[in-house]
């Protein structure tokens, strides 16, 4: 684990691998270092670099905007000499991914968009406001463990009803919401809307859009705004996934990622 100095903190970073660089902007809740355990397996063909967003495990506290979070994520790029880089940006990350390819373009060579949350809230779709009520009642009574657990056990849920939260092993969930004050400050930094929709037509790298099309409907009009919005886009639809996806089509995933960063996947002897 590497240390980075960022404007106003530091952000705990973990490198990988050789090859293409890839780099992770986690979402509201699964930390940098889970993120580093589940792309294990990529770094066989490319570089992964994952790090704690600010207000996150390692790093230090959140600094209350997702322009601050975009300038991180460029830090670490340049830090690391991994310019440019995929980037992938998860649910709220995808906020600071998108706006980090418009604002600094020289330092991205691709963008893979998971369920992204940007503009997620401009239409409050159905049990996104009763939720959000619920979190801030659960804030006021300083309950910040348990409002954070509402919101993943939320973004988690199946339309079919039940929650991809309880399948998580316990020290996942500990190690989640051992990020409660983070988990928080993301929903109070707003859904991306700064970001105004004419960059986005005019993005000039190769977009990939991952719908897991049995997670909320706050996402699924998020990945449809997006995909109407980005010209190039590609959408890849895992039917069966909720949001998080590496527990519910982990070997789908990692696909579309070698897919958009041009890396083979190593032959082993039983192939």
């Amino acid at each position: 684990m590497k240390s980075i100095e960022v404007d106003g903190g530091h952000v705990g970073c973990w490198d990988s691998g050789t090859g293409p660089a890839l780099v992770v902007i986690h979402g509201t809740g699964t930390p940098g270092e889970l993120w580093k355990a589940d792309l294990l397996e990529l770094t066989r063909s490319c570089r992964v670099i994952t790090y704690d967003r600010r207000g996150y495990g390692r790093s230090s506290e959140a600094p209350g905007s997702w322009q601050a979070h975009r300038n991180d994520a460029a830090r670490v790029i340049e830090q690391l000499g991994a310019t440019p880089a995929t980037v992938l940006g998860y649910g709220g990350g995808a906020i600071a991914a998108v706006d980090l390819a418009i604002q600094r373009p020289e330092l991205v060579a691709g963008l893979v968009l998971v369920d992204p949350a940007l503009y997620g809230q401009r239409e409050r779709p159905r049990g996104l406001w009763r939720v959000l009520m619920q979190v801030a009642v659960e804030r006021r009574l300083r309950a910040e463990a348990t409002a954070a657990e509402t919101w993943i056990r939320y973004i988690s849920s199946y339309q079919a009803g039940g929650s991809a939260w309880d399948k998580a092993v316990p020290a996942r969930r500990e190690a989640i919401l051992a990020s409660a004050p983070g988990i928080l400050a993301d929903l109070d930094a707003g859904d991306g809307s700064y970001i105004d929709e004419r960059h986005l037509r005019e993005l000039g790298v190769p977009v990939t859009i991952v719908d897991a099309r049995q997670g909320p409907a706050v996402f699924r009009e998020s990945v449809d705004r997006l995909s109407a919005l980005i010209p190039q886009a590609r959408v890849v639809a895992l039917e069966n996934s909720s949001h998080i996806v590496m527990l519910d089509a982990r070997s789908e995933m990692l696909e579309v990622l070698r897919d958009a960063m041009g890396a083979r996947r190593p032959v082993s002897r039983a192939d």
